[in-house]
């Protein structure tokens, strides 16, 4: 008998229907969201009664293993998450997220390249190294990944950015990108860019994350740390600038001054993104962030008075 599927062929096996109902319910959506999540996965079934989640069909690699029970689920990912699952709302982000992260770390691959460097740019890689207490390699990697960033900082930034843009009403999957979109959507799209970018921090921090109330259209969450700008207390910079670019000057918020403390951290590129996202350079497409495609003005000057 097969016990290697594919996670929605999985659902119609000999293994999800021998399961209590409850349990069926919550493997049902469990494989839903990491499927959502754009985790490419294989479900095992293993002697034991248990299930895997791995890499794929002939891969060793486990992302997951979840333990069966009647009416209940326990999922470990090893060294990183460690619970048991009884309702359908314990199936949370916090577990995707883990999910994701473990997936993400086994399907890294690297490879060895040789790189020939002039002697003046090895002695400034030595001399930052030395100053950073870091090895020349890790320099040498920063400086290529800071080249070649993309938008988003991980795939869990751009899962909880696709939460709060499909919640406001913002995403259309078949809209035509091309068009610029209006002032002030772009302001909210910003805002929730700087926002999704922190999610899991202001989760682990203050209890609870950023969302949309769909019926208020408003955004409900640890909305004092906003309020605190306002106010006149600087803690969480981000959100200041998010407050900035949302309200401009009546926020009363001196952008200089963030711009000033987001320079010297890893986060800047986030601010710069930001201001292109207002500014058009950087546009919504479905759940993406992408290069706004430049308009071209065709323009002329008319000479008929003077031939």
């Amino acid at each position: 008998m097969n016990n290697i599927y594919k996670p929605q062929d999985f659902l119609d096996s000999i293994y999800y229907k021998s399961y209590s109902e409850i349990v069926r319910k919550l493997l049902k959506l469990i494989i839903q969201k990491v499927i959502e999540a754009k985790v490419e996965f294989a479900v095992k079934a293993r002697k034991d009664g248990s299930i895997t989640f791995s890499l794929h069909e002939k891969s060793q690699k486990n992302i997951a293993t979840i333990w069966i029970y009647e009416k209940h689920l326990r999922i470990i990912i090893l060294n990183q998450y460690d619970k048991k699952i009884y309702t359908e709302d314990e199936v949370t982000d916090e577990l995707i997220i883990n999910i994701l992260n473990k997936y993400q770390s086994l399907s890294k691959a690297k490879r060895q390249i040789s790189v020939y460097l002039e002697e003046e740019l090895i002695e400034k890689i030595e001399e930052k190294a030395k100053e950073e207490n870091k090895k020349m390699n890790d320099i040498i990697v920063e400086a290529i990944q800071e080249k070649t960033r993309e938008v988003f900082i991980n795939d869990q930034h751009k899962l909880e950015f696709g939460k709060l843009i499909k919640s406001a009403g913002l995403y259309e999957p078949n809209k035509d990108c091309t068009p610029l979109m209006d002032d002030k959507k772009r302001k909210v799209i910003a805002l929730f860019y700087l926002i999704s970018a922190f999610q899991d921090e202001y989760y682990e921090r203050f209890g609870e994350k950023f969302w949309f109330d769909e019926k208020e259209k408003a955004l409900k969450g640890p909305v004092y740390l906003m309020q605190d700008w306002e106010l006149g207390f600087a803690e969480e910079i981000v959100l200041g600038l998010g407050m900035f670019l949302l309200k401009g000057k009546e926020s009363s918020i001196d952008l200089a001054q963030i711009l000033c403390y987001l320079e010297e951290s890893t986060t800047f590129f986030l601010a710069v993104n930001a201001l292109k996202i207002v500014g058009g350079q950087l546009t919504l497409c479905k759940d993406e962030i992408v290069k706004a495609k430049p308009l071209v003005v065709k323009q002329s000057v008319d000479l008929f008075d003077f031939l």
